[in-house]
């Protein structure tokens, strides 16, 4: 199951499930937190050890930049998008380490 929640309203974004987390379906959640999401707002994520989670946040919140010249101008990421990861290592079926990053 892929969740997207408000943390300060507490409210369910969007779920999707699925017998594994995928790309397609984290992509999914993302592209339903991008249509409630208002440009300029800044935007928090917090996101599993999960690859994917990074990669579609990326790919979906992003602009076009007009440049003045023909052709399709390049993609910028949202100034006000945050990230932050956090990544448990596990001994023993215990939490041994928390690694955090910001992406």
């Amino acid at each position: 199951m892929a969740l997207a929640m408000s943390v300060f309203s507490r409210l369910w974004l969007w779920g999707a499930v699925a017998p594994h987390r995928d790309t397609a379906r984290i992509a999914q959640v993302v592209v339903q937190v991008r249509a409630a999401a208002q440009l300029g707002v800044p935007i928090r994520g917090a996101v599993d050890g999960l690859p994917a989670w990074i990669s579609a946040i990326l790919a979906v919140f992003r602009e076009p930049q007009p440049t003045g010249i023909r052709g399709r101008p390049p993609l910028v990421v949202w100034t006000d998008l945050h990230i932050v990861q956090v990544i448990k290592q596990y001994t023993k079926r215990r939490i041994s380490a928390v690694r955090r990053t910001l992406a």
